[in-house]
């Protein structure tokens, strides 16, 4: 059921921002709630079963959450180019060209990921 809702995500991923998007925060808890069993002790077929789970979530989780960061390393761009300073508008240019780039590869990623 879960793997389902994985590749029903792929489909629209780009549309909708990751803070918007529920199927992803899903992912994301359900991604914290195996690691946190995983940690309990859990043994035998539990634990085989879990660390199968984590390994499956473990990339889209990582490009997830680096995408955030990348979002919110991008707000502060923002800010930058508002600040009216030449020297920091400059600056924040190239910096917004690259992390421009950088999300667009994510994103693509993150796809390929959840295919």
């Amino acid at each position: 059921m879960f793997r389902l809702d994985v590749l029903c995500l792929a489909s629209y991923i780009a549309a909708m921002s990751l803070d918007q998007n529920p199927q992803i925060e899903r992912i994301l808890q359900k991604f914290d709630s195996v690691e946190v069993e995983l940690g309990s002790g859990v043994a035998g077929d539990v634990f085989v079963r879990l660390s199968k789970e984590y390994a499956e979530l473990e990339p889209a989780v990582k490009v997830i959450r680096a995408l955030k960061a990348l979002r919110e390393e991008m707000a502060g761009v923002q800010e930058m180019l508002r600040s009216g300073d030449a020297e920091m508008v400059a600056l924040a240019r190239t910096e917004q060209e690259q992390l421009e780039e950088r999300l667009e590869q994510l994103e693509h990623y993150l796809k390929l990921q959840l295919l």
